[in-house]
């Protein structure tokens, strides 16, 4: 793993093989119960990942980040998410092969394989999060 310059990793953090964690980025298992990010991770800078109390955060592997982005849990991510700067995932399950454009609100949804939110949206609704595209 590489920390890149002022990056915090604090609490119950548990990050796979070859990952890269970028500048000013901080995850944060100070409250949560535990963050899990899978390998190949490429975490750009002021990225943050936090959690409430009894809470986790599991990210599956090859994670592809932008700059700037929040995911805060209960979050479950499956592998190959790409995510772009701005963005923001809250409370939500995401699959496989996801694609989250830049300045994406995501919240309290289930994302399902191959989707593709594009840039600016607000996803609230499951309904709003069904008529997503897949790839």
């Amino acid at each position: 793993m590489w920390l890149e310059e002022f990056a915090r990793i604090v609490g119950d953090v548990r990050i796979g093989n070859n990952n890269v964690v970028g500048r000013r980025t901080s995850i944060r298992a100070d409250e949560a119960s535990s963050i899990i990010i899978g390998e190949n991770a490429k975490i750009e800078d002021s990225v943050t990942f936090h959690a409430l109390k009894g809470i986790s955060i599991r990210i599956g592997n090859n994670l592809d980040t932008d700059d700037n982005i929040v995911f805060h849990g209960p979050l479950e991510v499956a592998d190959n998410l790409t995510i772009g700067d701005d963005a923001v995932l809250f409370p939500s399950q995401v699959g496989n092969k996801v694609t989250i454009g830049t300045r994406a609100l995501v919240v309290g949804v289930t994302l399902r394989d191959g989707v593709q939110v594009p840039n600016n949206p607000v996803i609230t609704t499951q309904q709003q999060a069904d008529a997503l595209k897949s790839i």
